[in-house]
């Protein structure tokens, strides 16, 4: 049901969402949430990412992903956790009703070796498993939008892998202009 096609029909009634900063650097915005299911824009900007200090991109998310490219290319990075003290794991919190988001330091270390990488582009579909710990780079200058969906909410909990002894501070997830979002997702999909 969402589709590129879905937000093709119904970008004017959508455009008055407002899309926030992630701490991995993108800009998002939330367009349908339901008990199992909910849907994201993710925009990339050219030479403009907010990530959060540090900037520990490697991860596992607590859900099912399945993304498509709407413009762009995305480099998925998929780990295989093995016994070390490389990484050190830091427990996400889900965000709170002020936006802010933060995460817990735990005694669980490990290292990680990539097991494959995968180059996707404008109109590809991509999915991560809430078990897989992955990682996805866009290059610096280069916008991308994909169109994600999360199900399976609390496969396991969300963990971000720190390569360094650091006390991270909470990220706040401020808003992005609206009007510029919707702009770039309505070019991006031909309307």
């Amino acid at each position: 049901m969402y589709s590129v096609e879905f937000i093709r029909n119904n970008i004017d009634s959508l455009s008055h969402l407002a899309p926030t900063w992630h701490p991995l650097g993108y800009v998002e915005c939330q367009i349908a949430k339901d008990a199992d299911l909910e849907v994201r824009i993710h925009l990339w900007l050219p030479l403009d990412r907010r990530t959060k200090t540090p900037s520990w991109p490697i991860h596992r998310h607590r859900f099912e992903l399945q993304s498509t490219l709407i413009c762009g290319e995305i480099f998925n990075l998929t780990y295989q956790e093995l016994p070390g003290s490389t990484f050190r794991k830091y427990y996400v919190a889900p965000s709170s009703n002020d936006g802010v988001s933060s995460l817990s330091k735990s005694e669980d270390f490990c290292n990680l070796d990539i097991r494959d990488i995968r180059r996707m582009t404008t109109g590809d579909i991509y999915s991560v498993s809430g078990k897989d710990i992955h990682q996805a780079f866009v290059n610096e200058e280069c916008e991308t939008i994909t169109l994600a969906r999360t199900h399976n909410t609390e496969v396991a909990a969300s963990i971000v892998f720190g390569d360094s002894d650091f006390d991270p501070t909470p990220y706040n997830r401020n808003l992005y202009n609206r009007l510029d979002f919707w702009q770039r997702v309505a070019r991006a999909i031909g309307k």
